[in-house]
């Protein structure tokens, strides 16, 4: 399935003295610092761990083309005077995606630049750090809407989540590419994340990573991924960063569960326009990242371009200028092997 493009930007505002008088007046104004979103660059890095780069190239199109290919697991018998049977090996599914263009940009009129007083109003207005926070909620919302097949963004435009299989990322009924046998990838009865939990968590993915021919695979879940809500913080490090079995006195005893990594994403438990959603904060992830079919697919990085002159409107000999910022990217789960989820709400 092809990822819808973005419809544009549709409400640029220009610095003007007609749109923004309060800019161009005789008066002392105080422009209050916009509130920034510091957790941006820590959830890029989060984000990172799960999705491997696999940046679109120029020159070489703009669809992502993902094919499973499968072989047998196990070997077979060759009674005597046969030959050996030929290996299976089989073409299974595809899936298509292409990236998204995101673009922002900022007018200032000819008649402003002549009035001179817009410089402290323009300089908080930082465009790419803008587009930085939109790849961030982009990339997390795969995982906030992992158990439903298509959300609609902050653009309103529908979201494909699909996986290869054609299913939501977290599904009961996902399927193997030879056999069509079923297997699941949500932890048995959306716990909330606890010791018990985890151990669940564990056996599903050990019990549901399979070949395309339905033989399992070798499964070493090595992180967690949750919200950045207090609770859910303490009670992942409580469990997993402890020095003993929680519980216990021995202080000598380690932790047999210290082997993961925890991803805290701090736009996890929320809507498609970045609001806070406290049904979502309890929601969890089990995955192991050897084996995680996640990419970020960049095409363009996040940018200025170049000021653009409208030489025909302007005022006392100085022209409107636009200053313009993009970016091109898509973030996609290949498919659902590698990852259990679960989502108590």
């Amino acid at each position: 399935m092809i990822n819808p493009v973005n419809p544009g930007n549709k409400d640029i505002k220009s610095l003007s003295t007609m749109s923004l008088p309060e800019l161009f007046d005789l008066r002392d104004r105080l422009f209050m610092d916009k509130l920034q979103n510091s957790d941006t660059m820590k959830d890029s890095a989060q984000l990172a761990k799960i999705f491997r780069n696999d940046p679109f190239m120029a020159g070489e199109g703009i669809l992502k083309t993902y094919t499973e290919k499968d072989t047998q697991t196990y070997g077979t018998a060759q009674p005597e005077g046969t030959t050996g049977q030929l290996v299976k090996f089989g073409i299974g599914r595809t899936i298509n995606f292409t990236f998204v263009d995101y673009g922002n940009a900022t007018t200032l009129t000819g008649k402003a630049r002549h009035f001179n007083k817009y410089r402290d109003f323009l300089n908080t207005i930082d465009i790419p750090m803008m587009l930085q926070n939109r790849r961030v909620l982009d990339g997390t919302h795969l995982m906030t809407f992992a158990f439903d097949a298509s959300y609609v963004n902050i653009d309103a435009v529908t979201v494909d989540l699909t996986v290869i299989d054609g299913l939501s990322l977290i599904n009961g009924s996902h399927t193997t590419a030879q056999t069509g046998e079923t297997f699941t990838n949500i932890i048995t009865g959306n716990p909330a994340f606890s010791k018990a939990g985890l151990l669940v968590a564990e056996t599903v993915l050990r019990n549901n990573t399979l070949d395309g021919y339905g033989s399992l695979g070798s499964v070493s879940p090595n992180v967690i991924v949750t919200s950045t809500d207090p609770t859910q913080l303490y009670n992942v490090q409580q469990i997993t960063m402890s020095t003993t079995e929680v519980g216990q006195d021995n202080s000598m005893v380690i932790n047999a569960l210290r082997k993961y990594q925890h991803i805290a994403l701090s736009k996890l438990d929320t809507d498609a326009k970045g609001a806070r959603v406290a049904a979502k904060s309890d929601m969890w992830f089990l995955g192991d990242t050897n084996l995680i079919e996640a990419v970020y697919s960049q095409a363009i990085a996040i940018s200025n371009g170049a000021p653009v002159e409208d030489k025909l409107k302007g005022y006392a000999g100085l022209h409107d200028v636009t200053f313009p910022s993009f970016g091109a990217w898509v973030y996609k789960f290949i498919t659902p092997m590698g990852i259990v989820g679960s989502n108590p709400a």
